[in-house]
């Protein structure tokens, strides 16, 4: 069930931290993006040829091409946080300090749209340090064909987010287990770096549309209910 506190229901631009590749979109970083950060290098500067953070916030954000719509949310406020490298790579220690970076900017929801197999505890308690600061965790579930959910999506701290099609039908290579809501992920619509009509699929697509429901929520402007769907466990 989908909880939100006093702290997240209230009417306010929702503050969102994209860990990921970092953004590489002119508009999008103009018009959305308050904060950077490269949790790697540590610095408020982030350099990245990958169009895959970029992507995830045209769902999140608002955008369209011609007459196709994207993302709906015009009131979101970004914090690009960049945990990943071009390849989609990246170590424990740079996930842990751009959660670290996203609570100290008192953000309202964090999504990963990434993930990995193998537990690890740092990342497990700054992970319980962020829901204990009221900050609601996104994760994708992941597209590699396992039982179970990747991390940080496993953790029970994080709502893991799985992708099914158009007819309602899930991603073939999502995982069945720790799941807890579906969201588009097959063939979706995304804008790359240039603002050019792309398409996708992924479980990485789903929890920024999970992501993009829950801004929606927050700040009480419009409505995604339809999307999504609490995804059945047996």
């Amino acid at each position: 069930m989908l909880n939100l506190t006093n702290k997240d229901s209230k009417n306010f631009n929702t503050k969102v931290a994209i860990l990921d590749t970092g953004i590489n979109n002119e508009r999008i970083n103009n018009e959305f993006v308050t904060k950077k950060y490269d949790a790697i290098n540590r610095r408020n500067q982030i350099t990245t040829n990958s169009n895959h953070a970029t992507q995830i916030a045209s769902i999140i954000t608002y955008g369209k091409h011609k007459e196709k719509l994207i993302g709906i949310s015009k009131t979101v406020s970004i914090y690009d946080v960049k945990v990943l490298d071009d390849e989609l790579g990246g170590e424990t220690d740079s996930i842990v300090n751009g959660i670290n970076w996203s609570i100290k900017n008192d953000v309202d929801i964090i999504n990963m749209s990434f993930g990995f197999q193998r537990y690890n505890k740092e990342l497990h308690d700054v992970i319980k340090k962020a829901k204990k600061q009221g900050i609601i965790l996104v994760g994708a579930a992941g597209n590699n064909m396992d039982d179970y959910s990747d991390y940080p999506a496993r953790f029970n701290e994080v709502y893991s987010i799985t992708a099914i099609d158009k007819n309602n039908e899930p991603f073939i290579y999502a995982p069945t287990k720790k799941v807890d809501f579906k969201a588009p992920g097959v063939e979706v619509y995304t804008l790359d770096s240039k603002d050019e009509f792309t398409t996708v699929n992924g479980t990485s697509f789903a929890a920024a549309y999970f992501t993009s429901y829950l801004t929606t929520k927050l700040d009480s402007k419009n409505n995604l209910s339809h999307v999504l769907k609490k995804y059945p466990i047996n």
